[in-house]
């Protein structure tokens, strides 16, 4: 991650880093320490799919809205963010 935001800054590209927002998700209580087997449609939460890597619609939309945010930050524009 180091590498890439240098070199996105050096071009002048926005970076984004989703690790902070999950990481916040996580303290939160959105990503569990561990996952629920007796669970057949949230085993590692609401923001993991059942595969336990790939994010969910609901993380997605999360990571969506927060690269918004930084897009708008970095070129001055007003994208608005997805319901």
């Amino acid at each position: 991650n180091d590498y890439i935001k240098t070199k996105a800054q050096a071009i002048g590209f926005a970076y984004y880093d989703p690790n902070p927002l999950l990481v916040a998700q996580r303290a939160a209580g959105n990503i569990p320490p561990f996952p629920n087997f007796a669970s057949t449609s949230a085993t590692f939460g609401p923001l993991f799919s059942l595969d336990g890597v790939h994010p969910s619609g609901a993380a997605q939309l999360l990571i969506a809205n927060d690269l918004i945010s930084a897009i708008n930050a970095k070129y001055s524009t007003t994208l608005k963010p997805v319901q």
